[in-house]
This record gives structure tokens, C-alpha cells and sequence, in this order.
């Protein structure tokens, strides 16, 4: 039927009115009725028409031309150095065209941070070249972990590390032995730094319920390093700054051998590929390894709305589900932590990780992801520093629950550690004086899994005849 022009709508409109009978009821529904057959006569009038074979536009097909070389220059899986410049300058034309795209948006980022990362790349293999292991390494730091030069920099990242223990030992070993304690401690203290990356907790701190000994014959309950590299450097600092806190290792992606010796995230993907065929499904998990949650949701949400990938619709609901809670709950336990409140954050972290390990599956112990990993860090961190609050106000059993709770999510702080040492002394101290069976209780709260005290407070409620 052909479409009638807003005129002869009015017309049909009014001759309508004027035959129909006239409740009030019913003269306000045909007005209505006219008003919307007017709207729609005039519409189909204005209305350009379009048909299913309608060329692509001039400028959607330069869109996809400048995307393609903007993948084709960046792509690192070709085996040639990627150019970053070209593929820039081909990513800002497709933005010109179309400055909300969302792949075009992604490449670009990616690129400009492909950029530094490869400015600092080249000076460190710059300085290499010139026997500086030093600078490189420092270079190196400045990589970050998602950039294609981290992982490959990875052998030159080794061969720096080896430099600076070699130099900064024999420094530190000439130092001591000519009695410069200043020269000595800032040259063990930067061997320790790289060293203690690959050493194991028992390397580095005296197990639970055991002393630091530094010299003379190691009596019972009393420890020392075996490196001897890092049994100079305690002494020289035990002399040099006497009152300061216990050393730690710092912690660093780029000096840590096992992080920078393995590709991981080339070993992810992998992984991610064995378990989905889909490239957005394994775009959305390495995104979310990466910690970047919206990014996750989004290629979650392309699977979602292609209806040639039906079979993987319900895996992709459930992942974006998980995702959505995972980001929600952590940022719920990281604005308790910024409150200094690690027990609020418990339960919101506790979430995190069960919905974490079901996203990651085989890989969240492996290779954990940005969440999994911070939380443990953070609680370990933010427990220390809560406990240390209580602690130096005499409040030693709140301090050693806060500690406790840091350690059942993070084993690897060493102020942690050092702090449940403080709480094993501090409970056997009290457990040598106690003199009834109620003094028993708080020895119990003071003690940590491992350091001997539960089964020392059960011969002595033996030998008070406790009930």
C-alpha cells in the first residue's frame, strides 16, 4: 500500500471523528489515535529508504583498512620487531574516523605503552653492552609486567641480575674485611636485594620460635643464615643501624628470577586456549588475569550477543557473573584495608578468592591472578602494619590476631613473619610464668601453627592438673 501524505492523514483522521459516536471516553482515544497516524504517516514520508544491499560506506571501509594496519604493524607473534610508529599513526586515523571504537581505543593504548617499554628496552641493552648491570636492571624495572619486552627481555633480565650479585658480593666481602662498614653495608644490602628474589623463607628468616644468631656456637632455638653474603650483611648492619626494624626483601617483579625467567603470560593464554576455542572467551580471562575486570566483561559480553557461539553463551553468563562479584567484593575489602580494617576485609577477600578460583581453575595457585595475588599481599601488608598499631599499645593479643589473620592469607611478608615471632616469644614468656590454668588461655591466643607452644601448654596444664 502506498504510504499516504501527512495531509491525507488529517483527513481520514477527521472524517473518523465525525462518524463515530461521541462519548467523552471515546473522542479522547480517537484524538489520540489521530495524533499517532499523523506521526507515522509523516515518518514514512520523511524517511530515507535503505536496503539490505546498500554498499558500506566510504568511511567505514578506511575504518577497517587503518585497523588492519594497525594489528598488521603491532602484531609481535610475526617474529619481526614490531614498527610502533606505523602502527600508531595507522591506529589515530581509525580514531579519527571513529573516536569510540573499541578495538581501535585498545590497540592504541596498548601501542603507546609498547612504545616506552621499548625505549627502555634498548637503553638496557645498552647498558649491558657497556658493563653497566646496574642501570640495566633498573631499565628493566621500568618494563611493565603486561608488555610483550617484559617477557622478552627475560635472558638479558637474568644476565643483569648475575652481574650485580657477582660486583656487589666481592664488594661487599672487600668492604668487610678492610672495615669500611658504610662501603660494606650498601654493597651487601644491594647484593641481598637481588638475592633474596630466589632465596626461600627458611633462607631468609629464623623459623617459628627461633632466635637470630649472628655469632658464636647456635644453641637450641637459635638460627643463621647459611649465605654467607647475607650473614655479613646482618652483621654489618646489626653494627651500622642497630635499632632499626628487621631487614626485609623488597619486593620486585623485575628481580625475581621466577618471575621474569618464565613467559607467563604466554603460559596463561595457553591455558585459557586449552579450555576455550574462542579468542574473545580467552581475550576476557587474560584480561581479567591481568586485573582488568571491564575489559573481561566486555569480550564477555561480545560472546554473549553472537548467536553463532550459542554453545559457550551459558559459560560466558557464568564467568561474567563471577567477574562482576570478583571486582565488586574487591573493592569492597580494598576500601576496608584503606580504612585499616584487615578484619572487615576478611569475609569480601575470603569471596574473592573462591569466585577467583573457579575462573582460574588450574592455574590460580600457578599462576594467580591480579586479584588473588593482591589480596594476599595486601592483607599481609596492611595485617603487619594494623598488628604493629595494637602492639605499641600494649594490646599484644589483638596485635597477634590481626597477624595471624595477615599470615592465613600470605606467607611471604617477612615483617609478618618477623611479628609471629614476636608472638611466640611473647607467649612463651608467659607461658614460663604462668602459675594457674587461666593463665593458659591467653598463651594459647599468643601462639602461632608450628612454633611447639600448643603442645608446651598442654604439659603444663598436665603439670597443673588443669581439667
Amino acid at each position: 500500500m502506498a504510504a499516504r501524505s501527512p495531509d491525507e492523514v488529517r483527513v481520514i483522521g477527521a472524517e473518523l471523528r465525525r462518524r463515530l459516536p461521541r462519548p467523552r471516553w471515546t473522542r479522547v482515544a480517537i484524538a489520540g489515535a489521530s495524533m499517532i497516524l499523523i506521526a507515522v504517516g509523516w515518518n514514512l514520508v520523511r524517511a530515507p529508504r535503505r536496503f539490505p544491499s546498500e554498499p558500506a560506506s566510504e568511511s567505514s571501509i578506511e575504518l577497517r583498512q587503518h585497523l588492519s594496519r594497525c594489528r598488521s604493524f603491532s602484531a609481535v607473534e610475526l617474529g619481526v620487531e614490531p614498527d610502533w610508529e606505523r602502527a600508531a599513526s595507522a591506529c589515530e586515523k581509525a580514531l579519527d574516523r571513529d573516536p569510540i571504537h573499541f578495538e581501535a581505543n585498545s590497540l592504541f593504548k596498548r601501542i603507546k605503552l609498547e612504545q616506552q617499554a621499548f625505549e627502555h628496552y634498548a637503553s638496557a641493552q645498552k647498558a649491558l653492552a657497556r658493563l653497566k648491570p646496574e642501570e640495566a636492571l633498573d631499565l628493566f624495572a621500568k618494563i611493565p609486567a603486561a608488555s610483550f619486552y617484559h617477557r622478552k627481555a627475560s635472558p638479558l633480565v637474568a644476565e643483569a641480575r648475575e652481574g650485580v650479585k657477582k660486583h656487589a658480593r666481592e664488594d661487599c666481602g672487600k668492604y668487610f674485611r678492610a672495615r669500611l662498614w658504610s662501603a660494606a653495608l650498601s654493597r651487601c644490602e644491594k647484593y641481598m636485594a637481588v638475592a633474596c628474589q630466589d632465596m626461600s623463607r627458611e633462607q631468609l628468616v629464623a623459623p617459628p620460635g627461633h632466635k637470630l644468631s649472628l655469632s658464636g656456637p647456635i644453641r637450641r632455638r637459635e638460627w643463621r643464615p647459611r649465605d654467607e653474603t647475607y650473614l655479613t650483611f646482618l652483621r654489618v648492619r646489626a653494627r651500622m643501624r642497630p635499632r632499626e626494624a628487621t631487614w626485609v626483601c623488597p619486593e620486585s617483579a623485575t628481580l625475581s628470577h621466577t618471575d621474569m625467567g618464565l613467559d607467563a603470560r604466554e603460559e596463561v593464554r595457553n591455558e585459557f586456549q586449552r579450555r576455550f576455542p574462542n579468542e574473545s572467551m580467552v581475550d576476557a580471562l587474560l584480561s581479567y588475569w591481568e586485573g582488568n575486570a571491564s575489559d573481561a566483561i566486555v569480550f564477555l559480553q561480545k560472546v554473549r550477543e553472537d548467536p553463532g557461539r550459542s554453545e559457550l553463551h551459558a559459560a560466558a553468563d557464568d564467568l561474567r557473573k563471577q567477574i562482576s562479584l570478583v571486582d565488586h567484593l574487591f573493592k569492597a575489602g580494598e576500601s576496608a584495608l584503606q580504612a585499616e580494617d584487615p578484619e572487615r576485609a576478611k569475609e569480601p577477600f575470603e569471596e574473592v578468592l573462591q569466585y577467583d578460583r573457579s575462573v582460574m581453575g588450574d592455574l590460580c595457585d600457578r599462576r594467580p591472578s591480579f586479584f588473588g595475588r593482591n589480596i594476599r599481599q595486601d592483607m599481609a601488608s596492611h595485617s603487619y602494619q594494623r598488628g604493629r598499631y595494637w602492639a605499641d599499645r600494649a594490646d599484644a593479643r589483638r596485635a597477634c590476631r590481626i597477624w595471624k589473620l595477615g599470615a592465613q592469607f600470605y606467607r611471604g611478608n617477612l615483617q609478618l613473619l618477623q611479628a609471629l615471632r614476636y608472638c611466640t616469644e611473647k607467649g612463651r614468656e608467659l607461658l614460663h610464668s604462668a602459675r594457674r590454668c587461666s593463665d593458659l588461655a591467653e598463651v594459647l591466643e599468643l601462639s602461632v601453627a608450628g612454633d611447639g607452644l600448643s603442645e608446651e601448654v598442654q604439659e603444663k596444664r598436665a603439670a597443673l592438673e588443669c581439667p
